[in-house]
């Protein structure tokens, strides 16, 4: 697994340019954090609500919120980046389409899963209106497909399928369960 790094192209090295997308503002750093470093939600305790970076080592470090759009210091609230087009990473070695992944080094990006798998975004080519010329690849993130399924979920189909329940009715029984589990339908 490779990170991925940020280049300064014509931009600020601090500044990660998000075309047409979805942001979020106010919650404080817990730590100070740069351009490019994918951030998640302190759950609870002291720092509770705050952001911090996030990475694929377990679940909780894995609760993706979005991605820092510049750096902050301690305390400063950070624009996080939910979903849009990013310009400023290398992505050179990376095809077009390629799916980018949380990786287990705190805050970064990566070409391939963490220990937890949460896929961030996709390799996208933006054409640059010469002929000839190969598009320009940015990184279309959606932090959204990163929330993934809850655990409740994994856990009821984990244990239909390990006690051999593979049969209709035992994956019905158990996508109903899950159903409810969430609180997303009432029973009958």
């Amino acid at each position: 697994m490779a990170d991925l790094t940020l280049v300064d192209s014509t931009l600020p090295i601090d500044i990660v340019n998000a075309i047409d997308s979805q942001q979020f503002d106010g919650l404080p750093a817990e730590e100070a954090l740069t351009a490019g470093m994918v951030v998640r939600v302190v759950p609870s305790g002291a720092t509770g609500g705050y952001i911090t970076k996030a990475k694929a080592t377990d679940n909780t470090e894995a609760s993706v919120f979005g991605i820092c759009r510049k750096a902050v210091s301690i305390g400063q609230a950070p624009t996080v980046i939910l979903r849009g087009l990013l310009d400023g990473y290398d992505l050179d070695d990376l095809d077009y389409w390629a799916p980018v992944y949380l990786s287990d080094t705190d805050g970064l990006l990566a070409d391939a899963p963490g220990t937890v798998r949460r896929m961030i975004g996709r390799v996208v080519p933006r054409i640059t209106g010469k002929i000839g010329v190969a598009p320009d690849k940015l990184l279309y993130v959606n932090c959204f497909w990163a929330w993934g399924v809850d655990p409740y979920v994994d856990d009821r189909l984990d244990d239909a399928l390990n006690t051999g329940d593979t049969t209709s009715d035992g994956v019905i029984d158990a996508l109903r369960d899950i159903v409810l589990g969430l609180g997303l339908g009432a029973a009958a």
